[in-house]
This record gives C-alpha cells, sequence and structure tokens, in this order.
C-alpha cells in the first residue's frame, strides 16, 4: 500500500547515524520554491505517460517500490551533457526532481532507478528543506552532506534491491 508517512519511516529505519533528522519541513523554509515547476515546465520535458513513457513507468516502479505516492513527486529532463540530477522539496509533502539528458543517455533503467531512488531518498529524509547553518567548506559540512548522500544511497538500493547496479550507477555519476 502506497502511503507518505509508511515511506518516511522506511527511509528513517535505512538513514544513516551520522544522519541527523532535522525537524519536519517549516513551509516557511520552502517561500520562494513555487515558481521552480513552472521554469522546468518552460525549459524541460515533463517525465509523463503521453511524453516520456518509459522514463515514466521507471519512476512509478520507485515511488511503488518506497510507497511515495506518485501525486507527491513531479519529475522533469532537461537538457545538459552533464550527469545530474536533483530534488527540490517544495512542501511538505511534494518534491520536484531533475535529471540531465546527459544522466538519461549514459543509465540503463536500472541504473536510472536507483538514481530515482536516491533523489527520492533526500525528499523522504528531509535533506533538501534543512536549513543547517553549516560553513560551507567546512569538515563538518563536508561530513553532514556525505552522511545525506549515503543514507540516500541506501534508498536507491532499496529502488532496484541489486548492489551491482546499485554501485554500478554510484560510479556513473
Amino acid at each position: 500500500m502506497v502511503d507518505l508517512d509508511r515511506a518516511r519511516e522506511i527511509a528513517e529505519s535505512v538513514r544513516i547515524s551520522e544522519d541527523k533528522p532535522t525537524k519536519s519541513v517549516d513551509p516557511h523554509n520552502l517561500k520562494g520554491r513555487e515558481d521552480h515547476k513552472d521554469t522546468m515546465l518552460r525549459h524541460g520535458v515533463l517525465i509523463s505517460k503521453s511524453v516520456t513513457p518509459s522514463l515514466n513507468d521507471q519512476l512509478n516502479s520507485v515511488c511503488e517500490s518506497l510507497y511515495i505516492p506518485r501525486e507527491c513527486v513531479t519529475a522533469f529532463v532537461y537538457n545538459s551533457p552533464e550527469v545530474q540530477a536533483d530534488c527540490l522539496i517544495d512542501s511538505p509533502d511534494t518534491c520536484v526532481l531533475r535529471f540531465t539528458s546527459g544522466l538519461v543517455n549514459l543509465m540503463d533503467e536500472n541504473e536510472f532507478k536507483f538514481v530515482v531512488g536516491h533523489e527520492l531518498g533526500h525528499f523522504l529524509l528531509g535533506h533538501g528543506a534543512c536549513s543547517q547553518y553549516l560553513s560551507e567548506g567546512t569538515s563538518e559540512d563536508f561530513m553532514v552532506r556525505r552522511a545525506r548522500e549515503l543514507s540516500a544511497d541506501r534508498l536507491g538500493y532499496l529502488s532496484i534491491g541489486n548492489q551491482e547496479e546499485s554501485l554500478q550507477a554510484i560510479i556513473k555519476t
């Protein structure tokens, strides 16, 4: 059964200890993010059944495996040769995923699913909405960022359940 609360419980169960949970997402910290979808609609391609059926099926599969309601996730591909993906939390219960065309072209199906799961891990764990006031470039900042990436990798692995393909996706990114 798809349920965002259950998805968050699962994410918390695989969070590494150095990835300290923050308080719930404060809607005030999300102010100004509502224009993000509009920008992506102008400059990217919406992942949907009618426009990108294969990518949409892969996204649906990951959402289902992580118990995330699909309506909580809006995803886009935008033109760039770089291999990048990101997640922007735009409300306590929704997020926007962005993937470069370079990443989509490089990954096979399961590797892409791993990346989707990884990015959704940031959403479930509240990483994109964290307002930790760390000085960028410090060793403390590096350790917090690394811990968040490792926790998100665990959700990527849960998305496909295959260690070898998970490692291939990590190597490619």
